[in-house]
């Protein structure tokens, strides 16, 4: 979308993998009913949402919703889509981008993709996290499985780029609790959810939900001052973002990907003064390189 022509936008989601970028284009949006992906906040107009609406594939260009915890799902509403396409009466037999019924449960999900519940392997019964001694965390969660193979744990810092905490094995049937003790300790907030794979291969992620723990270091750098490199110390739910060293001047000297909670950064090759390490999520270091 281009210009300066207004447009009209409901029971939609606008997200970019990149979220720097602007999506809008500059363009007068009327937007109602609709995931739009911002910095923080939520877009102006009625029923509109700014969460991850958890498409099954992005990256294959698969944007159907990979579970009922979707934001999107039963998010729409009905009546707009019927002004849109029926003169504002009930609508029986349509059906959404990949021929599927465009209404299933009692409103339309946002997207071009209805979600079906029935398809699922699993049902989430409940899901929650306990922060105890140590600023641990346990895990606990309960599902009805239909030959459900495994559940993948997810971590993050920030509720959008999650990595890989751990895989529990499923019963496969029936009703069953599962716990999980995260080995890792909390620093500030972490968030967390789980990624349930049917032995076919389909699968659904759980809601997410979120712990907090007093104290704690979210980012250190160390030794301060420091003449040859410096040791960066974070939160582990920082895994796979990125921490930039930046001059006193703000020109990006390095960008690195978070690989491990520990990591060093070599300052050869740089004159002595003062520096600056950000993460992702705005968190700033200053240390002094002599």
């Amino acid at each position: 979308m281009a210009g300066s022509s207004t447009v009209t936008v409901a029971n939609s989601i606008l997200w970019s993998a990149d979220a720097s970028k602007n999506i809008y284009n500059n363009a007068t949006l009327n937007i109602s009913y609709s995931d739009v992906q911002q910095p923080d906040g939520v877009y102006t107009g009625t029923g509109n949402k700014n969460a991850d609406p958890q498409f099954t594939n992005a990256a294959g260009s698969d944007y159907s919703l990979s579970g009922s915890s979707s934001p999107a799902v039963e998010a729409g509403n009905n009546q707009v889509y019927w002004d849109a396409v029926n003169g504002g009466l009930p609508l029986t037999g349509a059906v959404d981008l990949a021929g599927s019924p465009r209404l299933y449960g009692t409103a339309i999900d946002m997207g071009a993709y209805e979600f079906d519940a029935s398809s699922l392997p699993v049902r989430w019964i409940s899901f929650e996290g306990h922060i105890g001694e140590g600023r641990l965390t346990t895990l606990r969660w309960k599902a009805e499985e239909t030959n459900t193979q495994r559940y993948e744990l997810e971590r993050s810092a920030d509720a959008r780029l999650f990595y890989h905490l751990a895989e529990v094995p499923a019963a496969g049937r029936g009703i069953t609790a599962y716990q999980f003790p995260d080995p890792l300790p909390v620093n500030g907030i972490a968030y967390y959810r789980i990624r349930q794979v049917d032995l076919d291969g389909a699968f659904s992620y759980s809601s997410i939900v979120s712990v907090r723990a007093a104290g704690g270091i979210a980012l250190r750098a160390y030794p301060n001052p420091t003449r040859e490199a410096v040791t960066v110390e974070l939160d582990p739910a920082y895994a796979g973002s990125r921490v930039r060293l930046v001059s006193i001047a703000g020109v990006v000297l390095q960008e690195i990907t978070v690989k491990e909670p520990v990591f060093s950064i070599p300052l050869d090759g740089y004159p002595a003064g003062m520096y600056l390490l950000h993460t992702a999520d705005g968190k700033v270091v200053r240390m002094v390189k002599e």
